[in-house]
């Protein structure tokens, strides 16, 4: 895989299922597969987004389902909703197929970010040594509404997809030992300002992969992304060879606990 983009590459943020915003569109344990395998990506993270569009017990299942298929070139995760009462039942039974940690969307599952909402979510990341792959991107998820919790819970490793508005993700990935960063739809220029700020062992590459790329069934749009693309803008940076390797794939496996298939 490394004579198309150049590195080894790990996408942090995948996901299969129901994607919110368009009924019956439906990403696939295959569809995630294809794109990786086309445009030579090692590995991807993917949960169901169906916990969301459809429900928790359902989605989980889909992506146990859907990840199994492919174990070689794709890992589970969790999706877990605070607002479910059995939530914590069927993580159990969702980790017990190999999921490697657990995702979580504050603003699509509607819920304040803080101790009262997260704080059994995070105790049961401590029980079972897993880390946290959030949602991010607008002011009511904020990375900085995870201080309490960052400080509370510092065995939990949590990575903040987007990073946040404006540099609030660099700073807290600065300042506390555990918080971390997925370049997930974030402008090249925020991705070389964390490596300077928060160094380049703080930052994940993440897509949100397959989400407009091109699948075996054609493309979501006519101007899907390409990881091709996405390496190439963080490339582009000037970043040092070993930069790169941490950003691309390194910091995954270390936060994760990935074991790439030979």
């Amino acid at each position: 895989m490394l004579e198309k983009l150049g590195y080894k590459v790990i996408d942090c943020h995948a996901h299969v299922g129901r994607i919110p915003g368009r009924v019956g569109y439906v990403v696939t344990g295959d569809d995630l597969d294809f794109v990786l395998k086309s445009e030579g990506v090692s590995f991807a993270l993917a949960s169901s987004a169906s916990v969301t569009t459809v429900g928790q017990k359902f989605g989980n299942a889909e992506a146990v389902r859907e990840v199994g298929k492919h174990l070689d070139t794709v890992g589970g995760m969790v999706w877990i909703n605070p607002h479910d009462p059995s939530w914590e039942e069927d993580a159990e039974a969702t980790l017990a197929h190999g999921f490697l940690g657990v995702k979580l969307h504050p603003t699509f599952d509607l819920y304040k970010v803080g101790v009262e909402s997260l704080g059994s979510v995070f105790s049961f990341a401590v029980k079972h040594g897993l880390s946290i792959l959030t949602h991010a991107m607008e002011r009511e998820a904020s990375p900085s509404n995870y201080a309490e919790l960052l400080e509370r819970y510092p065995d939990v490793k949590v990575v903040f997809a987007h990073f946040g508005p404006e540099v609030d993700g660099i700073l807290m990935a600065k300042q506390y030992d555990n918080a971390y960063l997925d370049t997930t739809l974030t402008p090249p220029s925020k991705v070389a300002v964390a490596v300077t700020c928060a160094g380049s062992g703080k930052v994940l590459f993440g897509t949100d992969s397959p989400l407009g790329y091109k699948t075996k069934d054609g493309p979501d749009k006519p101007e899907y992304r390409t990881f091709r693309r996405a390496t190439d803008e963080i490339i582009k940076l000037g970043l040092r060879e070993a930069e790169l390797e941490d950003v691309f794939y390194r910091n995954s496996i270390k936060v994760f606990s990935i074991r790439l298939k030979k």
